[in-house]
């Protein structure tokens, strides 16, 4: 059997971490938004949580441990340890820049946070504009842009949002709890490119935060249960924080 490495399970990691998301939804009187992932209260500005990560690929496993913090609508950073404590990779993203430092290969990646960039990093095709969009419970593009379909469950929608010769975008809400119960992405193909389930929630400060999530991602062979053991919003959580590029490391350029 061949042996996965270290590094490969790292890259899983980085490629799922993102989608632990808040997924409380702001009260509306009107009947047809209540069940919209995007309509969320507006001082929901910071947040940080704690994870226990536990990926498989193939037949082998591996566990992990992360923090991540997010600022406003496009700041983010994650720090994740691998055995004994050791950080194994670190990520930072605003607006205009990420950076990617991945320990066990002594690289760093760097460029325009775009969907382009992050699928040449990390083999998924999602910006981080967009997984930080799900981290607070809400869909990466405006509401209006998808349609809502009814299932099987009378107690969920699911919203889908086609881009024309790129990917589909699938959220099924719960309306009565008003929480993301599954989120999904295909290309234009049909295939799946990731596919993750909130399986837990935990209530504080008025926020539901899912606390138990499963991400499956087809190119790797790959899925991750994410624990989330503490969590933090607003004043209570710190901002996130870059880092400074490795002198000895290889820096790869994405937008090159």
């Amino acid at each position: 059997m061949m042996k996965i490495s270290l590094n490969s399970y790292l890259k899983l990691i980085f490629a799922t971490v993102f989608f632990a998301s808040c997924t409380s939804i702001k009260d509306s009187s009107n009947d047809s938004s209540t069940a919209y992932p995007n309509v969320i209260a507006s001082n929901f500005y910071r947040y940080e949580a704690n994870c226990i990560m536990n990926s498989s690929m193939g037949s082998q496993s591996l566990s992990f441990r992360a923090k991540v913090n997010i600022s406003s609508k496009d700041t983010i950073s994650m720090v994740v340890y691998g055995p004994l404590g050791i950080t194994v990779g670190k990520l930072y993203s605003d607006s205009k820049s990420f950076r990617f430092l991945n320990v066990l290969e002594n690289t760093v990646y760097i460029g325009t946070p775009s969907q382009e960039n992050i699928k040449k990093a990390t083999n998924i095709s999602i910006s981080l504009p967009d997984l930080i969009h799900l981290f607070k419970g809400q869909t990466p593009y405006n509401i209006k842009e998808y349609r809502a379909f009814p299932t099987h469950d009378n107690s969920k929608l699911m919203f889908q949002r086609i881009a024309p010769d790129e990917y589909a975008d699938f959220a099924v809400i719960d309306k009565i709890k008003r929480q993301i119960v599954q989120y999904q992405r295909k290309d234009k193909s049909n295939s799946l490119l990731l596919n993750s389930t909130f399986d837990a929630y935990k209530s504080k400060d008025n926020y539901s935060v899912p606390t138990s999530i499963n991400i499956s991602i087809p190119s790797y062979d790959g899925k991750v249960s994410i624990e989330i053991e503490d969590f933090k919003f607003n004043e209570n959580a710190k901002i996130p924080e870059t880092f400074n590029i490795p002198s000895s490391a290889t820096l790869i350029d994405l937008d090159k």
